[in-house]
């Protein structure tokens, strides 16, 4: 990015930021039928809005300014985090995005959804993460399928070193393995006797829990998507919800 590019830019985020602090903290504005309105139209609904206008397939309305994609993007920045909207690790992306005109997808691969659920684990409340993914093709259809699960009750690393402490005896199968009685009785991590090779998968886990009853599902808290591979980026998307025309699906992160 040249220098004028970065100035226009900063600039360009200093005047919006500037401009939105503004309008949300105008009590008159906030009681006015106008500014409701206005609200609306600025906020992203939905993550399809999103997408429509990072594209720039739908200009955000300004007043008195020129639709532009750069401004587009602009806007779909979480104002409320300086540090985003001051690096310029964003605005090369935004003038990267704009220069190889870099378009958003939900055909491919290389997104996400990571929805944090509320389940109850044995009668005590438990936050669990599920990561979607979109498994289809245009002409059949698409669905969702849980990808990955993450929560506390579930280790990514089960591999237990052997101390000298568990294991079974070779010779143990001589009195009808009777050292399984002391193993199963003890509520031992079963996994420091799996055979090497062995691979923790939290998804198996989760299903059992589910099957028996020992997980049951509560309710939705948020969902955040994850775009990856966004001309070399990585970037995340939340839902803000506030009274402010800066609000709704944007972009919470940017990452090289």
């Amino acid at each position: 990015m040249n220098n004028i590019t970065k100035f226009l830019l900063t600039g360009l985020l200093f005047v919006i930021a500037v401009l939105g602090f503004a309008q949300n903290n105008n009590s008159m504005d906030l009681e006015s039928d106008a500014y409701l309105s206005k609200k609306f139209k600025l906020q992203t609904h939905q993550l399809a809005q999103f997408i429509d206008r990072f594209n720039f397939t739908e200009p955000i309305l300004i007043e008195q300014q020129i639709p532009s994609r750069a401004k587009n993007l602009l806007m779909l920045l979480n104002y409320s985090d300086t540090a985003l909207i001051q690096k310029i690790k964003t605005l090369d992306f935004i003038n990267q995005i704009v220069e190889s005109d870099v378009k958003l997808s939900l055909d491919n691969d290389n997104w996400f959804a990571k929805v944090a659920c509320e389940f109850s684990f044995k009668k005590k409340p438990l936050q669990v993460f599920l990561y979607m993914k979109r498994k289809g093709n245009p002409v059949d259809g698409y669905s969702w399928r849980i990808a990955g699960v993450e929560a506390s009750i579930f280790s990514n690393n089960k591999k237990t070193e052997r101390n000298g402490i568990t294991y079974i005896n070779p010779l143990n199968n001589e009195v009808n393995f009777s050292e399984l009685s002391k193993i199963f009785g003890s509520k031992a991590d079963v996994s420091a006797y799996y055979q090497d090779g062995f691979e923790y998968n939290a998804l198996n886990t989760f299903r059992d829990y589910i099957l028996n009853e020992d997980l049951i599902f509560s309710h939705v808290q948020d969902i955040q998507y994850h775009f990856k591979n966004v001309a070399g980026y990585y970037i995340t998307i939340d839902n803000f919800i506030r009274m402010e025309t800066n609000a709704g699906w944007l972009i919470s992160n940017i990452k090289k």
